[in-house]
Parts: structure tokens; sequence; C-alpha cells
């Protein structure tokens, strides 16, 4: 599965380009990865990357103090078949 793919299956950050509150399109979602916006388990990823599983963390611009948006599992890289955040923070706002 690559980051796009997985990325779809989540309630993401809303855009500031559309609608507050709307889900970012697959335009939007690549053009993040470009810009290394997106963070997966510490790491940037582009679009079409690969990813390994378990993911534990995930973070969308991860440089802006009032856009970063990390989404944990408390239970950090273990035995999960499928990963699923628990617990999402909205630094700065």
């Amino acid at each position: 599965m690559n980051v796009l793919k997985f990325l779809l299956r989540f309630y993401l950050p809303s855009t500031r380009e559309r609608t507050p509150g709307k889900q970012p399109t697959r335009s939007e979602l690549r053009r993040w990865c470009e810009q290394r916006a997106v963070h997966i388990n510490g790491h940037p990823r582009h679009w079409n990357d690969s990813i390994t599983l378990p993911v534990w963390q995930l973070i969308f611009f991860p440089h802006s103090h009032t856009h970063r948006t990390t989404y944990m599992d408390d239970h950090q890289p273990q035995h999960h078949s499928t990963p699923i955040p628990n617990r999402v923070s909205h630094d700065g706002r």
C-alpha cells in the first residue's frame, strides 16, 4: 500500500484551500507529501512511497506552529494488525 492510499483511509486535517471541515483532495494530499508536510513514524514520506505497518505516528505540517496535527498510537510499534491512531493533537489551535 502506498502513502496516498493509506492517508485516504483516515479523517484528515481539513484543507485551508476549500470549505473548512472538508477532506483534502487527492491532489492536495499529493502536494502535501511532495512538500514534506506528511511524516509517518518520524520520517517524511512521498505520496507514492510504500508503507511499512504498523504506523504509530502520523504528523501533518510538522514545521508549522499553528497547523501541526499529530495522530499517535500510544502503544508504539508492537504487533498491530491495523494501524488505528487513538489520540489526536492539534498544536497551536
